[in-house]
């Protein structure tokens, strides 16, 4: 029953105006598709709401029905109000949003904690995701206008990978709905006073639903840099993907990696070309909480042909001759380990496995096989030797890569890497110079430079 009535209620629009003025029209008065379900009788009365029997037991009429109550319990809290008549009736369509769009619907409400600190205070009160694209956001119980900048100056609509985001300010009084472009302008949708009739004010959320599952519609999959605003668990490890920064968090941080020579490593990485490029010095909290902060944001490489994979070769080789150069190896190269972060740039991120290169190990790695290793050392060949991997074997099956290289010069490549004589190996240096790699060298350069997000032109400067 919820699946037919939400079928009915959240239907995309068939075009999304470019002029954020007439998209926050286009919220505010439009009109619902379908009437909305009570979960009593009687409760409220209004043109577009209704009660029956069958429909009363749904998830949308109690969910509806605790909305248009909000205002009616007593001194509720602004987070409350919020949640009851943003956050729940938005979230009451994931899985109709999920049909639609292919991808699952998320939202969150950080909270502080000993593992975000500072985080938290740098997050929106509110945030609502489909798929990586951060579509709405909200603050909430502060002052309007004062903390207006709070809505543009955290996360712009560009670096979320859309063409605008709707964002909510919640005060001590009322709730006002915006449209953020592009160009970090607001344009205001709806004000709503507490004392106001709720019925209008869920006709909008409805609306800004509509628009959000349409705008995720038309997204490209590649036009989303990263998961803005979002705090992801990898197995031990959190990320928290701010406007301008991630921040990685390892909990319990094991004593067998040497945290001296990775705030070497990662100070050594500092300006040069594929390399993770870091905010501030990797520390450790009190409870053994391992903390780096970084610029670098960006999505994880995926090349789909020769030309892209050697375009992903040269930016890591410059990385790794680099920090060879510098007495430093990696020790974890493999395809998650490599981001796209604009156009033909990439980076090789992850040097919590790194460390001094000869140097005798306390650990192992699953990826690594006989000839990895030199009596039990990691060195800079052993680095080249794993590159292998991103062309043929496991890793690079995962992508579809396997039989992605078929010209002469890449197949002598590969096979150079993964020599079984660590002396046979090229370093960096010399791999740079080898002719496949070369090739990307005497290509004509490009008249224009790729756009990250060319279907929305560039983010504005101001």
């Amino acid at each position: 029953m919820d699946k037919s009535l939400a079928e009915k209620i959240l239907v995309p629009f068939d075009k999304i105006p470019e002029d954020p003025q007439e998209i926050a029209t286009l919220i505010r008065e439009t009109p619902l598709l379908h009437k909305l379900p009570l979960k009593y009788v009687d409760s409220f009365t209004h043109d577009f709401l209704y009660y029956n029997e069958a429909d009363s037991q749904t998830f949308i009429a109690h969910t509806v029905t605790t909305a248009l109550l909000a205002t009616c319990y007593p001194n509720p809290s602004i987070s409350t109000l919020c949640e009851l008549l943003i956050q729940n009736p938005v979230a009451m369509f994931d899985d109709q949003v999920k049909s639609y769009t292919n991808t699952s619907p998320r939202s969150e409400r950080p909270k502080f904690d000993d593992l975000c600190g500072t985080v938290r205070t740098r997050r929106p009160s509110f945030m609502y995701w489909i798929g990586n694209t951060l579509l709405l956001k909200g603050e909430e119980e502060v002052d309007f206008p004062k903390n207006d900048r709070d809505l543009t100056n955290r996360y712009r609509a560009t670096s979320a990978g859309a063409p605008f985001m709707i964002c909510y300010i919640a005060g001590r009084w009322d709730i006002q709905f915006f449209v953020l472009d592009r160009h970090n302008h607001l344009y205001k949708i709806y004000e709503f006073y507490f004392y106001d009739d709720p019925c209008k004010f869920l006709k909008i959320t409805i609306n800004i639903a509509r628009v959000m599952v349409s705008v995720a519609k038309q997204l490209r999959p590649d036009s989303i840099t990263f998961p803005l605003g979002q705090r992801l668990q990898f197995k031990e490890t959190w990320i928290t993907f701010l406007d301008d920064l991630v921040i990685k968090h390892v909990p319990s941080f094991d004593d067998i990696f040497d945290f001296d020579a990775l705030k070497e490593m990662y100070s050594h990485a500092s300006g040069h070309r594929g390399l993770v490029q870091m905010e501030e010095m990797p520390y450790m909290t009190s409870d053994g909480t391992y903390v780096l902060t970084m610029k670098t944001r960006g999505i994880e490489a995926k090349p789909h042909n020769e030309d892209e994979l050697r375009a992903v070769m040269v930016c890591i080789l410059e990385g790794l001759c680099w920090l060879h150069n510098g007495g430093f190896v990696h020790r974890n190269i493999h395809w998650k380990n490599i981001m796209r972060v604009k156009g033909d740039e990439y980076v090789l991120i992850d040097f919590e496995h790194g460390g001094y290169a000869n140097e005798s190990l306390r650990f192992s790695n699953y990826r690594w096989d006989r000839n990895t290793l030199t009596s039990n050392k990691y060195t800079c060949a052993s680095d080249m030797y794993e590159l292998k991997n991103l062309i043929k074997g496991d890793d690079a099956e995962r992508l579809g890569l396997v039989e992605c290289v078929k010209s002469q010069a890449g197949l002598d490549f590969w096979k150079n890497l993964q020599n079984p004589m660590h002396s046979k190996r090229m370093t960096a240096a010399q791999a740079l110079k080898h002719p496949w790699i070369k090739i990307a060298a005497l290509e004509e350069p490009k008249k224009k430079e790729q756009k990250w997000l060319e279907s929305y032109g560039e983010e504005d400067s101001d």
